[in-house]
């Protein structure tokens, strides 16, 4: 069992996004509660139809940033 805060809800991302019979709904819904603040947002940008450019612009981050962002939460998932 993990320890610390971060990898608890690393495991629970992990979890959720290889759960199959769940309603897809239902799975963002519950990823969106695990996953970091700022993945969050970003998830949440990104589920509203908002390209990466543009859910860059709206965080007012870099358009890299947001490729290491869901680059990070797909390797999460794939360490399960």
């Amino acid at each position: 069992v993990p320890k610390s805060p971060g990898a608890r809800d690393s495991a629970m991302l992990t979890a959720l996004l290889h759960e199959e019979d769940v309603d897809p709904s239902d799975q963002l819904r519950r990823l969106l509660a695990v996953a970091a603040p700022r993945t969050r947002e970003l998830i949440s940008l990104l589920d509203q139809g908002l390209s990466r450019k543009e859910a860059a612009r709206a965080m007012d981050i870099s358009r890299s940033t947001v490729d290491v962002l869901l680059y990070r939460e797909r390797k999460k998932a794939q360490r399960r």
